[in-house]
């Protein structure tokens, strides 16, 4: 796992349950959080800013039917 390679988490067994594994961030993953989020929130804040009430509206129904359909699709591709 990328993130884990370059320290932002590490896995650990899950204490009760062999088969799961709990992803902790590390302090590393903390600080480039704390460094990237903002930029992210920006860029984000940015691309919504011209859109009406309505029109942002619409495009979070959009982008969680969009989610949605895909997690399905991934649902079902595991099934085959």
């Amino acid at each position: 796992m990328f993130i884990e390679k370059y320290g932002y988490c590490i896995r650990v067994p899950h204490s009760k349950d062999a088969r799961r594994v709990v992803v902790h961030i590390t302090k590393t993953g903390e600080d480039l959080m704390a460094e990237v989020f903002p930029k992210f929130r920006e860029i984000e804040d940015n691309a919504v800013s011209n859109l009406t009430s309505d029109e942002f509206e619409t495009s979070i129904d959009s982008l969680r039917t969009m989610l949605h359909t895909m997690e399905e699709l991934n649902k079902n591709d595991k099934t085959r």
